[in-house]
C-alpha cells in the first residue's frame, strides 16, 4: 500500500488488487473466540499450506493453530492486526556478512543498500503512520535526523515489570517504538488502551493500519482504485518483450480478469509473493517468473524459534490491559560471541496473544482439564505474563517456499509448501534469550517461571527473504531498487526482498523501503535504463 499511495500522489493511476475483503472499524470484534474464527484469517480449508523440515520428509498440511499464526488476508494485510512495533533496522543489520564473516550452513550476504540510504524513508514512514517513541530514552538508537513524531505510549504493567527486572540486572530498559498513537494525530484518535491489540483490528483507528494511514491519502488523489476480494492467480509476461503485461485475477463472483499495467508491483508477503511468481511459470519462464537464478522462494526466514517463558506474580498484573508492548531492553541486540552465537534480538513480556481461551491451552498448566485446570486458570489469568522474544534468523538457502505437487487451493492452484529448519545459530540464540527472560522476570519478583524452550517454527508473521535483493542477478531475484532482474517492469516491495532478517519486527522497514522504491519508479517511470 505505501508504494501504491506514493505513486498515486505522484500522478500515476494505480489499481490495488487484494485477495481479501475491505473491512472497517465497525467490523472489528473484541471477542477472543469470534475474532479468531475466520474474521481476519481464512480457514485452512480455504487457504491450505504445507510444511516439512527438509526435502527428505513428506510435507504435511499446516494445522489451524499454525495457520492463524500468519498474515491477515484483508485490505491492509497484516497491518490490520499486527503488534505495531515500529523498529528501524540498525546499521549493522544491512551488512551482516561484512560484520560477522561467513557462517557454515548460512547464506549470509550484505544488502545492496545501507542504513544511510534508508534513514530519510524511515523518517517519512514514522511521520506518515504516527510512531510513538523516544530516541532520548533509547540508548541504542541508530542515527536519526529528528525525534519520533509522538511521545511513547503510556507504560502498562508488563512494561513496568520489564523495567524493574532489567534495572535490577544493570540493563537499560527503553520505550518500544509503536505505530500506535499516544496522542491524537493526523485526524486519528489516540489509543484508548482497551487491550484488544495483537490479532485484532483497532476499533478507533489508533493503530497504524495502512487502511488508516496510507489508504485515505491515496483515495483522496482520485487516482487510486482498490479492488477487494480479487485473488491474483499469475503475472502475465509478454514473451516478445520479456515485460509483464499485467496480472490475471479472479473476482468475488469467480470471473477471471486480466488487469494490464505499465508497471506491476507485488506485495503479497514472504510466502505468497514467491508462490505467485512460481505459479506464473510459462514457456518463456518454465521454472517460474523472475527465477533465472533459481532463488525464488529460497533463503526464507522466520525469525529465531523463540522460547516462550511464562511468569506468574503474587500480585495481579493484568498484563492484557493497555497496548501490547510498552518497554523492552536492547542491551543484548549486538553480537557478543561469548554467548555462543552471533547477532541478537530483544525481549518484551506481555499477556496479549494469551487471552483466557488461548491461555487455557498453554503448557504452563499442570492439568489440561478438570478442577486442577480451573484452579490453575484462576491462579494465573490476572497474574501471568509471558516473554516474547524476537531474534535474528540466519538465511539458509535450503529453507524455502515452493509449490506443493499434490495440494491445491480452491482455484486449483498449487499451494505454498514451506521447507524450514532453523539454523543452529537461531536455536542457540533463542535458548540464550529464554535464559535472559527468566533472569529478568525472576529479578522482577515472579513467584514462578516456566521456560518451555525453543519451538519448531513452521510459520510466523515475520516472513522474509524469499525474493532476495542484490546486485548479482545470479545470486538474487531483484536488484537494489527491488526490480526483478529478469522482468524490467516487475517490482517487489514486501519483506521477501530482505537479505537478512535483523532481530526486529520488519513492518517499518517494509514501508520505508516501499516509499524508496516508489520514488525511484516515479523518477524513472519504471525505466531500468534511467
Amino acid at each position: 500500500m505505501p508504494a501504491a499511495v506514493r505513486l498515486a500522489e505522484k500522478g500515476f493511476r494505480v489499481v490495488v488488487l487484494e485477495r481479501g475483503p475491505w473491512m472497517s472499524r465497525r467490523d472489528f470484534i473484541e471477542d477472543e473466540i469470534l475474532a479468531r474464527r475466520g474474521l481476519l484469517w481464512p480457514t485452512v480449508e480455504e487457504e491450505p499450506r504445507t510444511w516439512r523440515p527438509t526435502d527428505a520428509v513428506p510435507a504435511v498440511r499446516l494445522a489451524t493453530s499454525v495457520q492463524l499464526f500468519s498474515n491477515a488476508m484483508v485490505v491492509g494485510g497484516s497491518t490490520v492486526h499486527y503488534s505495531a512495533l515500529a523498529w528501524r533496522f540498525r546499521e549493522s543489520d544491512f551488512r551482516v556478512l561484512s560484520e560477522e564473516g561467513a557462517v557454515a550452513g548460512a547464506s549470509l550476504a550484505d544488502w545492496p543498500i545501507d542504513y544511510a540510504e534508508m534513514e530519510p524513508y524511515y523518517d517519512q514512514a514514522e511521520r506518515l503512520i504516527g510512531v510513538s517513541g523516544s530516541a532520548a530514552l533509547s540508548p541504542f538508537e541508530p542515527p536519526r535526523q529528528r525525534e519520533y513524531p509522538l511521545p511513547p505510549v503510556p507504560r502498562n504493567s508488563a512494561g513496568a515489570i520489564l523495567e524493574r527486572g532489567a534495572r535490577a540486572l544493570g540493563l537499560h530498559p527503553q520505550p518500544v517504538p509503536l505505530g500506535i498513537l499516544s496522542r491524537d494525530y493526523d485526524g486519528r484518535s489516540r489509543c484508548m488502551a482497551k487491550g484488544f491489540c495483537s490479532s485484532y483490528g483497532c476499533p478507533n483507528g489508533a493503530r497504524a493500519s495502512t487502511t488508516e494511514t496510507f489508504l485515505p491519502k491515496g483515495l483522496a488523489t482520485g487516482r487510486l482504485e482498490v479492488r477487494a476480494n480479487s485473488f491474483v492467480t499469475r503475472v502475465v509476461q509478454d514473451p516478445a518483450t520479456g515485460r509483464a503485461r499485467g496480472v490475471e485475477y479472479v473476482d468475488d463472483s469467480g470471473a477471471l480478469h486480466l488487469q494490464e499495467g505499465d508497471i506491476v508491483i507485488l506485495a503479497a508477503g514472504g510466502v505468497e509473493t514467491p508462490r505467485l511468481l512460481l505459479n506464473s511459470a510459462s514457456a518463456a519462464a518454465p521454472d517460474g517468473l523472475a527465477n533465472s537464478s533459481g532463488l525464488v522462494g529460497r533463503n526464507f526466514m522466520l525469525h529465531s524459534p523463540g522460547a516462550t517463558v511464562y511468569a506468574v506474580f503474587p500480585e495481579a498484573v493484568d498484563g492484557h490491559k493497555g497496548t501490547e508492548a510498552t518497554r523492552t531492553e536492547m542491551d543484548d541486540y549486538a553480537t557478543d560471541t561469548s554467548r555462543g552465537f552471533i547477532r541478537g534480538g530483544f525481549i518484551h513480556p506481555r499477556a496479549h496473544g494469551g487471552e483466557p481461551v488461548e491461555l487455557a491451552g498453554r503448557p504452563m498448566h499442570p492439568a489440561k482439564w478438570g478442577l486442577a485446570h480451573k484452579r490453575s486458570m484462576r491462579e494465573t489469568w490476572r497474574h501471568y505474563l509471558f516473554s516474547h522474544v524476537t531474534g535474528e534468523s540466519l538465511p539458509v538457502e535450503a529453507n524455502r517456499v515452493d509449490l506443493d505437487p499434490q495440494v491445491k487451493d480452491r482455484f486449483g492452484l498449487p499451494v505454498a509448501r514451506i521447507t524450514y529448519t532453523a539454523h543452529d545459530n537461531d536455536v542457540r540464540l533463542a535458548t540464550w534469550f529464554a535464559g535472559r527472560a527468566v533472569e529478568i522476570l525472576e529479578a522482577a519478583g515472579a513467584s514462578r517461571v516456566v521456560n518451555n524452550g525453543p519451538v519448531i517454527r513452521k510459520l510466523h508473521n515475520h516472513q522474509m527473504g524469499a525474493t532476495r535483493m542484490g546486485n548479482d542477478a545470479s545470486r538474487s531475484v531483484v536488484d537494489r531498487w527491488c526490480r526483478a532482474h529478469d522482468v524490467p517492469n516487475l517490482y517487489v516491495t514486501d519483506s521477501s526482498v530482505f537479505v537478512t532478517s535483523a532481530g526486529l519486527n520488519p513492518s517499518l522497514t517494509i514501508q520505508a523501503n516501499a516509499l524508496r522504491v516508489a520514488d525511484r519508479i516515479a523518477a524513472t517511470r519504471g525505466d531500468p535504463a534511467s
